[in-house]
């Protein structure tokens, strides 16, 4: 018989926080689950390694609820200064990472770019 790893009832409101609100940081995330400061420092990635919260996310996160989040962040926009509606990429940007990220799909690489703008430019004959 297989032994089932459950996930704590903190794992559980974690998984739920990031769920819920795409782009907060673990460790936002771990403080609303309830763990300590202390603890929540690093208890993102822990958490969401472990094989009873990848089970838990599987169940609560199906592709069609996933895909909503999704959708909601795309659709998202801001205000500038002059009272225009303008694209919120960054917030576009975090829903698709976050989304990818709870199901396990983002991998860390080194090809994982920090300064897409420079690469853009770079690509176009600048730099």
């Amino acid at each position: 018989m297989k032994n089932k790893v459950k996930p704590t009832d903190k794992q559980k409101l974690f998984v739920k926080a990031k769920i819920e609100n795409p782009g907060i940081s673990n460790q936002k995330a771990a403080l609303m689950a309830g763990y300590s400061p202390n603890t929540a420092k690093d208890a993102g990635t822990a958490i969401l390694e472990k094989t009873g919260v990848q089970q838990f996310i599987e169940k609560l996160a199906s592709d069609d609820m996933l895909s909503k989040k999704l959708n909601e962040g795309l659709e998202s926009y801001k205000i500038d200064i002059t009272g225009d509606k303008q694209p919120d990429f960054k917030t576009r940007l975090s829903y698709i990472q976050e989304i990818v990220g709870i199901k396990g799909y983002k991998q860390n690489t080194p090809q994982d770019v920090k300064y897409p703008f420079r690469c853009t430019m770079f690509l176009n004959g600048g730099i």
